[in-house]
């Protein structure tokens, strides 16, 4: 089941890199809901996930799922992300835990939440908020 998650989460990272909204689209739930990696915790459903994500390009990201808790018809993965990523004029390297919950339906597993945390400690980990507005700098 890892190998399996392994694939469905570096699909969907190609996807992201690619600027494939249909493979998204297939990808996420109906009910997909996010967690923004902003700092205010807003969440994004589904079309407002696809709107911004395409606000933004990314460039040499990977992902290493770290632990897959199967319970039922649900999956529970956990990743760490890393990635570069352009927003406006500024290009970003990002280092995140993500959490996201799969669900099966009809045979098909969906993304049905992610939820990002950054690596805290980290350099060059910004704040992006909903609306894309500059990230935050450091002091």
């Amino acid at each position: 089941m890892h190998t399996q998650f392994q694939e469905l989460e570096s699909e969907w990272l190609r996807a992201l890199q690619n600027d494939d909204s249909e493979t998204l689209d297939r990808l996420l739930d109906f009910a997909f809901v996010c967690t923004s990696w902003s700092s205010d915790g807003s969440l994004l459903l589904k079309d407002e996930y696809l709107r911004e994500v395409k606000r933004v390009r990314f460039k040499d990201c990977g992902v290493n799922p770290i632990d897959v808790q199967p319970i039922g018809r649900f999956a529970i993965v956990r990743c760490q992300l890393s990635c570069e990523y352009f927003a406006g004029d500024r290009t970003w390297t990002v280092e995140m835990l993500l959490t996201d919950i799969w669900v099966n339906r009809g045979g098909c597993w969906k993304a049905l939440n992610r939820d990002l945390t950054p690596i805290s400690g980290r350099p060059g980990v910004p704040t992006l908020g909903t609306d894309c507005k500059e990230p935050a700098r450091e002091a």
